[in-house]
């Protein structure tokens, strides 16, 4: 014989199980965005750079790194990253730092990430380091 009370705790029930797999299906969606913005950082930092997987799998840790100071995407950083270590030879520390900096500067004057070229050339042609670029953009923000 069903009582109100068993009607209500299978309804219970049945909303505990409805919760669970939304909440579920949720977190599979996030994995998936966070696969997929994972494999396109890789794939602009492989078209910035055309490193092998092994230098790839570093400067996309280093990314990530990144990703926990600025509010850009994965990808956007990752062009930067990409860009930076094109254009510079610089160690891991210093591709981050330059590349925080450059992003700082973006998102604070509204400049675009495509920038970083321009800066690459300057450095280029003046034969500045990572180091003395990074500082020139300081002054720059200034």
């Amino acid at each position: 014989e069903r009582t109100t009370r068993n009607i209500g705790t299978d309804i219970q029930n049945a909303t505990r199980k409805l919760i669970a797999y939304a909440s579920g299906a949720l977190i599979i969606r996030e994995i998936n965005n966070l696969a997929n913005g994972v494999q396109n950082a890789a794939r602009t930092i492989r078209r910035e750079t055309g490193f092998s997987v092994d230098a790839l799998d570093g400067l996309l840790n280093v990314s990530r790194q990144i990703s926990r100071e600025v509010p850009n995407s994965l990808e956007e950083i990752s062009g930067v990253v990409g860009s930076i270590a094109r254009n510079f030879e610089a160690t891991e520390s210093q591709i981050i730092s330059l590349s925080t900096t450059f992003l700082n500067f973006a998102n604070v004057t509204g400049a675009s990430i495509q920038v970083i070229d321009q800066f690459g050339i300057i450095a280029e042609r003046n034969n500045l380091t990572a180091q003395e670029t990074e500082n020139l953009l300081n002054r720059v923000e200034a």
